[in-house]
């Protein structure tokens, strides 16, 4: 319970509002919730004659390109094309990762083609949000290492322990788009769809680890550990995932979660 309280209280808290729980001690915590519950975005699913319908936060969340183009013209919004160009700039101009394939130009055999797929999402402050990821599930399978690891939940335990001990400094952060930082080894290409405006039709070879391909895990690892050790870092002994150096007076310790 108390791990799903800390990533999920709400949903634990209408669990305890529809079993009859918040009046006992251990559920007190939760009462509060439910007092204010019209604060948060409830996620509803909702049926139709036709079709199944997905809602969050009272916004109808659409399943493909086409749907989030026709619910925008329905709203007589842009919110969910926009959006999608805002993904486009960020995989295709940002990071660039896509090599459009030049006319004339021939592919071998070790190359395979797979679809791109949108999942759509609106978060608690009603943004909508579209990200595109690739089909890898079409992909062959691959026979190399594709273990990915993170720290250990105990190793966590005794940092978060040593840093009160000794009065630690304790830092968080995240990288965005975390995987395409790296560079894939898959041999894929994928045909561009309207979304990408002029190069609508063409072929582009995917470059960069994309969220869906089976080794993007895996490369985003490597890619971590690489630069990890370039900056003078070395795995501990006791779980590779946790990243020392020592820095004139005093240890810096990195956890990769």
């Amino acid at each position: 319970m108390e791990a799903i309280k800390k990533y999920d209280p709400v949903t634990l808290a209408k669990y305890a509002e529809e079993h009859d729980l918040l009046e006992k001690t251990a559920w007190k915590w939760a009462a509060r919730y439910c007092e204010t519950q019209d604060a948060f975005c409830p996620n509803v699913s909702t049926n139709d004659e036709k079709q199944t319908k997905r809602t969050k936060c009272q916004v109808r969340v659409p399943r493909n390109l086409r749907e989030a183009y026709k619910l925008d013209k329905l709203n007589g919004n842009t919110k969910w094309t926009d959006s999608i160009e805002i993904e486009v700039r960020l995989l295709y101009d940002t990071h660039e990762c896509f090599r459009l394939v030049e006319t004339g130009e021939k592919l071998t055999e070790e190359y395979h083609q797979i679809p791109l797929i949108w999942v759509f999402a609106v978060k608690f402050d009603g943004q909508r949000r579209a990200r595109c990821v690739a089909g890898g599930h079409v992909a062959p399978n691959l026979t190399d290492d594709l273990y990915a690891g993170v720290v250990n939940l105990e190793t966590v335990r005794i940092a978060f322990l040593a840093a009160e001990l000794f009065d630690f400094d304790i830092i968080a952060a995240d990288v965005s788009s975390a995987y395409i930082q790296a560079f894939t080894s898959e041999m894929v290409f994928v045909k561009a769809g309207p979304e990408f405006g002029k190069n609508e039709g063409r072929y582009m070879i995917v470059v960069r680890a994309l969220y869906g391909l089976e080794s993007s895990g895996a490369t985003w690892h490597r890619k971590l550990a690489e630069n990890l050790r370039d900056m003078g870092f070395r795995p501990s002994k006791a779980d590779y995932d946790l990243w020392m150096r020592q820095r004139q007076d005093h240890w810096e310790d990195v956890a990769e979660l």
